[in-house]
């Protein structure tokens, strides 16, 4: 019968040999993201824009500082009410612990601000901003910020 330690090394020694056997035979699907194309011509010639034009590659860099200025940050602040949990405790409604918590550490806050960010974009000379609906749902108060 064969020991549970030759076992452990015999799996081990297979497994190491199935990696190398499957690296060396380019067996992965994933292998060739990782050598490169050779050099080879993809067929991308550039960007398809909204109007039907091709914008060569070199072109975004410029595209995205002329644009730049439209992109704004959005901040939001929303105040939450917090609800007071309903637990049951061994002594009733008396609870001398909330009592003696209440005492020492007075009432706690029951409104907290959420802050979120996210970004949006103007889309007309009078100032509209086109943003997700998810940015400023339910927000009290709301900061755009510029670029400049």
């Amino acid at each position: 019968m064969i020991g549970k330690g030759k076992v452990v090394v015999l799996v081990l020694a297979a497994v190491a040999a199935g990696v190398i056997l499957s690296s060396a035979l380019n067996l992965s699907p994933h292998t060739s993201a990782f050598r490169g194309d050779g050099g080879k011509e993809t067929g991308v010639e550039g960007i398809v824009n909204p109007s039907g034009k091709v914008l060569p590659i070199e072109s975004i860099p410029a595209l995205a500082k002329e644009v730049s200025p439209s992109v704004v940050n959005i901040s939001t602040t929303q105040v939450v009410r917090l609800r007071r949990p309903r637990t049951r405790t061994p002594f009733g409604r008396q609870d001398p612990f909330e009592e003696f918590f209440e005492n020492f550490f007075g009432n706690m806050p029951r409104e907290q601000k959420r802050r979120s960010l996210g970004s949006g974009f103007i889309v007309s000379e009078d100032g509209y901003i086109l943003t997700n609906n998810h940015v400023v749902q339910k927000a009290d108060e709301i900061t755009v910020t510029l670029l400049d």
